[in-house]
């Protein structure tokens, strides 16, 4: 919620995504952050476009 308020839909998404995949043992870091990365990449053009979510994709503050 923080993150989506004060940081938009991409960096909401890739911190939950990342978060997520560290709870995996066999995860490193590496793939955890390579993980956010491409499910942002795809997320994006589906909730902020597809679904018309009304969350911007970048706020700052």
């Amino acid at each position: 919620m923080v993150v989506g308020t004060y940081g938009g839909l991409v960096p909401a998404g890739f911190t939950s995504v990342f978060i997520s995949a560290l709870g995996d043992r066999n995860n490193s870091v590496r793939d955890a952050a390579l993980l956010g990365v491409a499910i942002t990449i795809l997320g994006y053009p589906i909730f902020s476009l597809g679904l018309s979510l009304p969350l911007q994709p970048f706020a700052w503050g």
